[in-house]
């Protein structure tokens, strides 16, 4: 009688195959789903950075070319100054 109640026991505890199938399939699909994520978020944030550089081209030629004019306004020069020293 008790080995009876052992092994139903042992049977109730034992996940089914199918059940084992299910959940590793999420498991692939929760990890597929993270690595996608991971991955959209690594894109949007290096063209972000390719956009900024962009910007900072423009910015540096433009400042070459307002002090190589010899005119303009002196907050334009100064801040072309800062700019171009950096660079």
């Amino acid at each position: 009688m008790s080995e009876e109640k052992i092994e139903e026991t042992n049977n109730k505890r034992r996940l089914g195959f199918k059940t084992r199938i299910i959940l590793f399939e999420l498991l692939i699909i929760i990890t597929m789903a993270l690595a996608g994520w991971y991955f959209w978020n690594r894109i949007q944030t290096a063209n972000q950075y390719i956009n900024e550089h962009k910007i900072l081209i423009e910015e540096k030629d433009r400042c070459q070319n307002l002090i190589s004019q010899q005119e303009g306004s002196f907050e334009d020069y100064e801040y072309c100054k800062t700019l171009l020293q950096k660079f």
